[in-house]
């Protein structure tokens, strides 16, 4: 008898996850940032380097941030939309990780930092549970303080997988989280960035 409810209620249990899963309805969650890079992963920025000014401008052009679709059928989907202020959320993850990389902001003279938001998605393939991809992707300039041509810029980009359970908000949040960290610690790692922040618009010393 109570083998025969166990495995009835086990049944059920399957029963609604993969009815759920078969329902997928448009989802959004909450731009809200959390560092999910270990903290050994972030590497410290040469002293000299340091910036004026930080700025953060959301430039993306893409009205959907991202897709949820059945595994079995990727043609069925629904769109995922991420809210709140995005440019916030940016700063959030760039101050955030300048701290543990000792990168400093506010110096007078010193060069100026900008980051544009190019875009940004989340894809998640549902089952009885979700597996999740994110990608952030970053126009990162350093600029004389006084203004004039860019010193150095790149284009970065980060990349994320997650899994859990669908539709839950923490674990979009955990994905595209990830990504940023990734492509913000790419961007301090980039060849010339150190380079730029030290000596952008200062005059040669004879």
């Amino acid at each position: 008898m109570y083998k025969t409810a166990g495995l009835a209620c086990a049944l059920l249990f399957v029963f609604a996850a993969t009815a759920s899963a078969r329902n997928l309805t448009p989802t959004t969650f909450l731009a809200s940032y959390r560092m999910m890079e270990e903290t050994g992963e972030v590497m410290p920025i040469r002293s000299c380097a340091a910036a004026s000014d930080l700025k953060i401008v959301d430039a993306r052009s893409e009205s959907a941030d991202g897709r949820r679709f059945l595994e079995e059928k990727p043609d069925v989907e629904q769109p995922i939309t991420m809210n709140g202020d995005i440019a916030a959320w940016v700063r959030s993850g760039v101050d955030t990780l300048s701290r543990h990389a000792l990168l400093k902001f506010g110096a007078t003279g010193k060069p100026a930092f900008e980051i544009r938001v190019e875009s940004l998605w989340i894809e998640e393939s549902v089952y009885r549970r979700a597996e999740f991809d994110g990608r952030v992707v970053l126009g990162v300039t350093v600029s004389p303080a006084q203004g004039g041509q860019p010193c150095w810029s790149e284009r970065v980009d980060g990349f994320a997988e997650n899994y859990g359970y669908a539709g839950k908000e923490e674990n979009y949040q955990e994905t595209i989280n990830h990504a940023l960290d990734r492509a913000i610690l790419k961007a301090f790692s980039a060849s010339g960035f150190a380079d730029a922040l030290c000596g952008c618009g200062e005059t040669p010393k004879p």
